[in-house]
């Protein structure tokens, strides 16, 4: 496991469901967005990325986007809750 400060948490859920509870210290990147490949871009490929969503669904997509843009340190860690688990962040709602 990285640890916490070497990871870059996204969360990739629209802006309004991560203003209603998001992971404490989570980027707000949404997966939908028309920008949202720009975003991506801008970061470092070679950092370290924990990317979640409401349910997995979003975050499994965002990872293989991720992937094909070149980042090769990128994980899927699910939903909010699951996420949380995982990575230890509180929930901040």
């Amino acid at each position: 496991m990285v640890s916490s400060e070497d990871l870059i948490v996204i969360d990739v859920r629209t802006p309004s469901e991560f203003a209603e509870q998001h992971l404490d210290g989570a980027l707000n990147i949404d997966l939908q967005a028309d920008d949202f490949v720009d975003r991506i871009s801008e970061l470092d490929r070679n950092g370290n990325y924990a990317v979640y969503c409401r349910s997995g669904n979003r975050s499994g997509q965002a990872v293989a986007a991720m992937r094909t843009l070149g980042f090769a340190n990128v994980t899927d860690h699910g939903s909010v809750a699951e996420a949380s688990e995982s990575l230890g962040l509180s929930v901040i709602s």
